[in-house]
């Protein structure tokens, strides 16, 4: 048994959108059928979604979201957060590490990743701070967060003050193949609000 998806727009390669019924099966798309001949596939045994005048598209991706768990759960938990994304057609979301304790060990990287694996509808992916509490003096330890399963890093809100530091974390995350994510501001240059 499986899935049709009758009368979907597709964007194609052209980013022209066309009519299509799409056959799901499993996991997997089985077939797509044109649709704008007017000749409907036997769906007998399976189930049925309408899909006119709606787009259908593979899951979407937000690469920068708060979660807040562990530590300000009051504001969002995994649990909330990944059902606002699946609700809003997310299917993979990148948490960043503002929760109290930050993402800067691997026990906390576990933490996450177990929480989203019991309470999470859609896949989650961390990041890892650039520097130990997000205080700018010391870096996280990138292997070990990446070995974890953190897909970059990032003090998400903190700029880094110090240049050496950022061209060192720089250097670190390059030389393993990982991405530094970075808030770019340095606090000499904000003007107090009166």
């Amino acid at each position: 048994m499986g899935i049709w998806i009758l009368n979907g727009l597709i964007v194609n390669a052209n980013n022209e959108q066309t009519k299509k019924h799409i056959f799901v099966e499993g996991e997997k798309i089985a077939q797509v059928v044109d649709a704008s001949e007017g000749v409907a596939p036997q769906t007998e045994g399976h189930d049925v979604i309408d899909a006119a005048g709606k787009l259908v598209a593979p899951g979407f991706i937000d690469m920068h979201v708060h979660l807040r768990e562990p530590g300000f759960e009051h504001k969002e938990n995994i649990a909330t957060g990944t059902r606002s994304a699946a609700r809003g057609g997310f299917t993979t979301i990148a948490c960043m590490p503002n929760t109290r304790p930050v993402i800067d060990t691997v026990e906390t990287v576990n933490y996450i990743l177990d929480k989203a694996k019991t309470e999470g509808v859609v896949r989650v992916i961390p990041y890892g701070t650039i520097t130990k509490n997000e205080l700018g003096r010391e870096l996280t330890d990138f292997a070990a967060l990446k070995e974890a399963g953190v897909i970059g890093y990032t003090d998400d809100g903190v700029g880094v003050q110090s240049a050496q530091m950022m061209k060192d974390a720089m250097a670190l995350a390059a030389s393993i193949g990982m991405p530094i994510i970075a808030h770019c501001e340095d606090d000499t240059l904000v003007v107090a609000r009166r």
